[in-house]
């Protein structure tokens, strides 16, 4: 499911979300819409403390191993990559960046978040927020 962005207001999201801003007109009242410069700032925050016990439950006198996100994001411009973010790396917790675009009016700007491990499926293990903003 996509979920919607507002322009110069950050969302913030958990899990592993979708989230979408279409490029609208310019009008008297918000001049500053329109076709221009964008940016997309995006921070993303992973859950240090998510750790489990590798020999499965029950298990005694074994060592916690730390399980590992592979969250990464791309931000596309209708549909094409622009930025992909690597994956984290096992002492990382968090990445940021912004990513500056060229738009026209009615360009999609997406950003996608997702991951193959299933410990980024868990309950608030995965925290981001996104902004869209017009000029630099």
């Amino acid at each position: 499911m996509s979920n919607p962005l507002i322009l110069n207001q950050p969302q913030v999201a958990v899990g592993l979300p979708t989230q979408t801003y279409t490029v609208i007109p310019a009008t008297a009242a918000s001049p500053f819409l329109g076709a221009g410069l964008y940016n997309v700032l995006v921070s993303l925050t992973v859950n240090a403390s998510i750790t489990g016990n590798g020999a499965g439950a029950g298990a005694t006198n074994v060592a916690p191993t730390v399980l590992s996100s592979g969250v990464s994001y791309v931000v596309n411009k209708n549909g094409t990559p622009v930025y992909t973010s690597t994956p984290l790396t096992p002492v990382q917790t968090a990445v940021q960046s912004k990513t500056e675009l060229n738009c026209a009016v009615a360009d999609v700007i997406t950003v996608v978040f997702s991951s193959a491990q299933s410990v980024d499926n868990l309950l608030n293990t995965i925290k981001s927020t996104v902004t869209i903003q017009t000029g630099m």
